[in-house]
């Protein structure tokens, strides 16, 4: 569930100790659900969902992975 706070990429890398361009590979795979604002294509994400990769839960950090195909070890 969602806090409402949104925050931007530098925000994002510090609370996650990456790099700033690390976020916005992640984001541009679908790896951190965020979206992009203004002409120049910056990042905004919501807290809760940078606070879940952080903290190592996926539900509400990524993309919906429902339609994934297992992978046999």
């Amino acid at each position: 569930m969602s806090d409402g706070r949104i925050i931007d990429t530098s925000a994002a890398a510090k609370a996650l100790g990456v790099t700033p361009r690390t976020i916005q590979r992640w984001a541009e795979a679908g790896h951190l659900r965020g979206w992009q604002v203004a002409k120049r294509g910056q990042w905004r994400f919501d807290a809760s969902a940078v606070l879940a990769k952080r903290d190592g839960s996926n539900k509400s950090a990524t993309s919906d992975t429902s339609d994934a195909t297992p992978v046999d070890r």
